[in-house]
């Protein structure tokens, strides 16, 4: 129930947020705020609230919201980028079925495959990057996801999505960067270096062009460039707010393996039921051939996570080995 002052002050709030003065929204919202008060203030608030990185704010207003109008598909797509915000994935992903099964779209496919493939979910990641396809043909983001998922068993298809991406868009960064890899591990050096330079000049705050630099300039010759490259990822990283067990998989793509099980350490000490933390150390101690801790770790995902699709794989692999 709304009264005609709290509608004179959404009004309000909307205007501000328009104009871009997000906290003056957020204070003339806050104003008024009371359980009983319908989807749009609550909702409204929870955008704001995202926008500003506010998370654990913005997940307590659209669940508010959604409590109000449960069949919102917009309110649940705030609600799963909200979750995502905080690493609370499991349910980032379910906000995100959601408000798929409300009102599905190419956006809300690409982001719960992100969600999926950051969960190891790589299957069902596949499956909603080809819906977002499916519905949008020409999705950079979808198309460069899935080359995400295919760069290892797949390269050369993986190199034609991303090739297919800068002919929709031929600024995306992060598709040069890959191409870049993909064309480093191949030994194409002189290929790999223009792609590289070009994702740099565009995003050159992209801590994981840094990292493919160094190996770049470490397969040269260049180790003094790869060790400059490699802090500069790092700082960068840190200035980001990566999660520890990204600084790991960073430092170790590095080739600074103490360094890396270092922050491996640090992410299970801050939470040693976060199953990506678990996963991500796993595959760390697999690539350092501890094959034995690396099945105990793997094994540990998928008790918290037993729909860990990359834990399950990556265990397969260590009983075979």
């Amino acid at each position: 129930m709304t009264d005609g002052r709290q509608v004179l002050i959404l009004e309000s709030a909307v205007r501000a947020a328009q104009e871009g003065n997000n906290r003056d929204a957020i204070r003339l919202l806050e104003s008024v705020l009371e359980p009983e008060l319908d989807a749009r203030f609550w909702g409204l608030l929870g955008d704001l609230y995202v926008e500003e990185e506010q998370y654990a704010s913005a997940v307590d207003a659209l669940q508010m919201a959604i409590r109000q109008d449960p069949s919102s598909s917009a309110l649940f797509s705030a609600l799963g980028r909200a979750y995502l915000a905080i690493g609370r994935l499991r349910d980032s992903e379910e906000a995100f079925q959601t408000s798929i099964r409300l009102k599905p779209t190419a956006a809300r496919w690409v982001m719960l495959g992100d969600v999926q493939a950051s969960r190891g979910r790589e299957r069902l990641a596949r499956q909603s990057f080809e819906h977002a396809l499916a519905l949008e043909s020409n999705n950079d983001e979808a198309l460069f996801n899935l080359a995400l998922l295919l760069r290892s068993k797949e390269p050369r298809r993986a190199e034609a999505l991303l090739d297919e991406v800068l002919t929709i868009d031929a600024e995306f960064a992060k598709a040069y960067r890959e191409l870049g890899f993909i064309r480093l591990r191949r030994g194409e050096h002189t290929r790999a270096e223009e792609d590289l330079s070009r994702a740099m000049q565009l995003d050159p705050d992209d801590p994981w062009t840094s990292v493919y630099l160094a190996a770049l300039a470490e397969a040269k010759g260049n180790v003094s460039d790869a060790q400059a490259h490699l802090e500069r990822a790092r700082e960068v990283a840190i200035m980001e707010g990566f999660p520890d067990y990204l600084l790991g998989d960073l430092l170790a793509r590095g080739g600074r393996w103490a360094e890396a099980e270092a922050k491996y350490h640090d992410a299970l000490q801050a939470n040693r039921k976060d199953p990506e933390a678990t996963f991500h150390f796993a595959r760390f101690l697999s690539d350092c051939g501890r094959k034995g801790e690396a099945r105990d770790w793997a094994e540990r995902t998928l008790a918290l996570d037993a729909g860990h699709e990359g834990a399950a794989e990556l265990l397969g692999d260590l009983q075979c080995s």
